[in-house]
């Protein structure tokens, strides 16, 4: 009955906007069946959130950086200090951009995978369990290699 709405798509003829019952902000909801498509702020907030802090935790690693090396640029060499603070700032850096993958993960990625969770609906799922892997080939290079391959490992 419904089709999924994305930002970048035009909304479908069968969906109006209107406040649902319990709630007090206006919604896409479908005309044939009341589905009610939400748009997820936490989302967008997250995106926004991630990007100033990591603008912020990079301008500070910077500063950092540039205030390690100004002496060195000044005498031309580089001493054991140099060397210990290009490993700080370098240990900074990969701290970064670990902090932004998890902040991704926690505020874009797990909205996204809860929101797909909680609302879709399969239908007609009376012969899902025949489902099952067909034996494996037997080829002379690369035997199994796909089946080594974490899928779900990038989320």
């Amino acid at each position: 009955c419904h089709t999924v709405v994305m930002a970048s798509q035009r909304i479908p003829e069968n969906f109006i906007r209107r406040v649902p019952d319990d709630d007090e902000h206006e919604r896409l909801i479908c005309s044939n069946c009341d589905f009610i498509h939400y748009e997820n702020p936490r989302i967008i907030v997250g995106s926004v959130v991630i990007a100033v802090l990591m603008g912020v935790i990079f301008a500070v690693i910077a500063g950092v950086g540039a205030a390690i090396f100004a002496g060195a640029g000044a005498t031309g060499q580089v001493g054991a200090g140099s060397i210990v603070g290009g490993l700080v700032i370098l240990i900074l850096y990969a701290g970064a951009f670990l902090a932004a993958g998890g902040l991704g993960l926690v505020m874009i990625t797990q909205p996204i995978i809860e929101h797909a969770v909680n609302n879709i609906t399969v239908y007609n799922a009376d012969h899902l369990n025949e489902i099952q892997q067909r034996s494996a080939d037997s080829f002379a290079d690369a035997d199994g290699f796909a089946d080594a391959l974490d899928v779900g490992g990038a989320i």
